[in-house]
């Protein structure tokens, strides 16, 4: 592949994940596409394309595209959230502490039901935002250089 991407924008791409939207790098271009679940859907029905809004008819083409592109020539899918995993990127930070004072908090936020809320609620009580954004932002950009080394894409460090 010729296109070189900068490692910045999927580690942008990979932030922006959800449950209901997913990104997949076109080889081709080097360009990142966001489509929702509903984009698929549609793309995946027999209803005519003119039967949507004008701004996502466009959109629903690109699925179609992907979908037909099974064996993954054109099209890759970015890591996902599950990739990811973000609560054990929050376990690790919490561990990088040798100081309980900091370890302790951050490893009781992240037990339980709304473990999310809880740690961002501790990391901003104990002065560590920056910090946190640092680390993520890291184990991000790593997980993002084993999925180009993983593909064969080559990749600016942007």
């Amino acid at each position: 592949m010729s296109v070189k991407v900068k490692l910045s924008d999927i580690v942008e791409a990979m932030e922006l994940q959800s449950p209901m939207h997913s990104h997949h790098f076109d080889l081709q271009t080097g360009k990142i596409h966001l489509l929702s679940e509903e984009e698929f859907e549609a793309a995946e029905s027999e209803a005519p394309v003119e039967d949507y809004p004008s701004w996502q008819q466009p959109l629903i083409e690109k699925a179609r595209e992907i979908l037909d592109d099974i064996d993954e020539q054109w099209y890759i899918p970015l890591p996902t959230q599950f990739d990811i995993h973000e609560w054990s990127i929050m376990r690790d930070f919490a561990l990088s502490f040798s100081d309980e004072n900091q370890r302790e908090p951050l490893l009781d936020a992240i037990h339980g039901s709304g473990a999310f809320r809880r740690f961002k609620e501790a990391i901003r009580r104990l002065g560590l935002i920056e910090k946190w954004h640092g680390f993520k932002d890291a184990r991000l950009r790593e997980i993002a250089r084993n999925w180009f080394k993983r593909h064969g894409i080559s990749y600016v460090e942007e």
